[in-house]
């Protein structure tokens, strides 16, 4: 998850792809699981990350849309972390989560 977050472009490009990969093979539930304890990180740069690939695998996976519900309570309560980059992860989490339970929702 923190090589999301790289500032090189090649690096970030491979981990998106390690994470495409692993959305493809692993049970969505479990790996929803193991990204949303980059979460509760201590660094902020390791919480934004993990927002970062919460938002990667909502995406690329419509198995993993199924516990939206908790995770979007998760990414509101990230707003109010003191650090930037934690609050527009949270943003950026949030958008795509809405916008994967409104696809959702239209595709009903």
């Amino acid at each position: 998850a923190l090589g999301t977050r790289d500032a090189n472009a090649h690096a970030r490009k491979a981990a998106f792809a390690l994470l495409d990969a692993l959305a493809a093979r692993v049970d969505p539930r479990e790996l929803l699981q193991m990204l949303s304890a980059a979460l509760v990180a201590q660094t902020a740069h390791m919480r934004a990350a993990g927002l970062c690939a919460l938002s990667r695998v909502v995406y690329v996976c419509p198995g993993a849309r199924g516990d939206l519900p908790a995770l979007l309570e998760a990414g509101v309560l990230l707003l109010g972390d003191p650090a930037t980059e934690v609050q527009t992860a949270a943003l950026q989490f949030l958008r795509v989560a809405t916008a994967a339970l409104c696809g959702d929702e239209a595709g009903r």
